[in-house]
């Protein structure tokens, strides 16, 4: 069977069982879960993987899932990505009510099109004819918020060391060996944008810090120089980042968030505030630049107010930058597919920790629309099923296709 004549059967496969494709993305979308809960999300994955008879299957990172076909003789590892979690978005109209999660970044789409794929490659009768392994990963926790109650009890009983689905994923070394990584997401489709797809072209890594600034009770009326107002050293901290983001190279898309806990307004000097700091960057040397920074900042402002301090580093998500050899490729597949071409959409502020991924395995991600209204609000919907959980499928299948055969 020729290259071209592969493609037209899985397509034709699809679209054959459309109806299923759309039934399956309503299931996952129905049953939003946050991160590491997605209890009925992983075992519905893993259940419709296991029926496809894959060479190996595996629950791993708690609930994530992991599945490799191999087909024939040795030849590249393709894989397919997807993010399993649901945002925690109370007020969306789909919203679990118990537990306030809801689709509303497009996870479901990401799972439709991993089973999606994996039935198209064992299902249209080109597998025999590709040559390597396709793996699947279903990742948990990508959008955090993993309480600490949660990660303590899956650190003890699981040995859980990360927050996030796909870091632990690579500690368990599930990416090992993959010579490429396809990916995709929802597109928001406005007056502005109206392609089917993009590519992104990639986005930041960030990091977090907290600090403590400890400072010493006073009367805040009668004796405040007897205090050492901690609350005004997080203050002049905050001015002090300030001014370093003046300093952060514009080109660079680098960025400083800060917040503070809320403080107890008492009669007395506050002696304990809690400062939280956001970095963010596309390069990975600049991001460590700006930390060393920000640090200092804090670090001078509560030294000059008489303040201790002390403060800890979350490391977040390295930058994703998408493998453009692979991108040409999918992109191609796509466009194909659509009749239309395929723009890239630039570099993003926002952060996946899809990008600690890339930085092992070549990767790729498109954006398909047929969504409207906003990510990560109350006013995302679904428009268009057909493009949502027919159209990653067919672009993937495509371009497993080209790598394989």
């Amino acid at each position: 069977m020729q290259k071209q004549q592969m493609k037209e059967a899985a397509v034709q496969y699809i679209d054959t069982h459309k109806e299923e494709y759309i039934a399956l993305g309503r299931t996952f979308y129905h049953h939003p879960e946050l991160a590491f809960q997605e209890d009925f999300t992983a075992q519905h994955l893993f259940d419709s993987l296991h029926a496809l008879h894959p060479t190996q299957l595996n629950r791993v990172a708690h609930t994530g899932v992991a599945a490799t076909f191999q087909l024939g003789q040795t030849g590249p590892h393709v894989g397919v990505i997807a993010e399993i979690d649901a945002t925690y978005i109370p007020n969306h109209p789909d919203a679990n009510p118990s537990t306030g999660a809801a689709h509303t970044c497009g996870h479901h789409i990401q799972t439709t099109a991993l089973v999606g794929v994996a039935r198209a490659l064992t299902g249209s009768g080109i597998a025999e004819h590709l040559q390597g392994s396709v793996s699947f990963f279903g990742c948990p926790a990508e959008e955090g918020g993993v309480s600490d109650a949660l990660f303590e009890k899956l650190h003890d009983t699981e040995g859980l060391e990360s927050r996030s689905g796909k870091q632990e994923m690579i500690r368990l070394g599930c990416f090992d060996g993959l010579t490429a990584l396809l990916s995709t997401h929802a597109l928001i489709n406005d007056e502005k944008v109206t392609e089917p797809a993009l590519l992104s072209a990639g986005c930041n890594g960030f990091n977090r810090w907290i600090f403590h600034l400890y400072g010493k009770n006073a009367h805040a009326a009668m004796d405040p120089s007897k205090g050492i107002n901690a609350f005004n050293g997080a203050m002049l901290a905050m001015y002090a980042l300030k001014c370093v983001r003046e300093s952060l190279p514009l080109d660079d898309y680098s960025y400083i968030s800060d917040s503070l806990d809320p403080v107890e307004h008492t009669s007395g000097i506050p002696d304990h505030v809690v400062l939280r700091v956001t970095t963010k960057s596309k390069t990975p040397e600049i991001l460590e630049e700006i930390d060393r920074k920000v640090v200092c900042a804090v670090e001078g402002a509560a030294m000059s107010l008489g303040c201790k301090l002390e403060y800890e580093k979350i490391p977040g998500y390295q930058s994703f930058i998408a493998d453009m050899p692979l991108s040409q490729i999918y992109m191609k597949n796509c466009e194909e597919l659509t009749h239309r071409p395929v723009p890239i959409r630039p570099h993003g502020y926002y952060s996946n920790d899809l990008g600690n991924v890339s930085k092992l395995v070549p990767t790729s991600q498109i954006v398909v629309g047929g969504c409207s209204g906003a990510l990560h609000s109350d006013r995302f919907r679904i428009d268009n099923e057909e493009m949502l959980y027919l159209l990653p499928s067919k672009m993937m299948i495509c371009t497993i296709i080209d790598l394989l055969s």
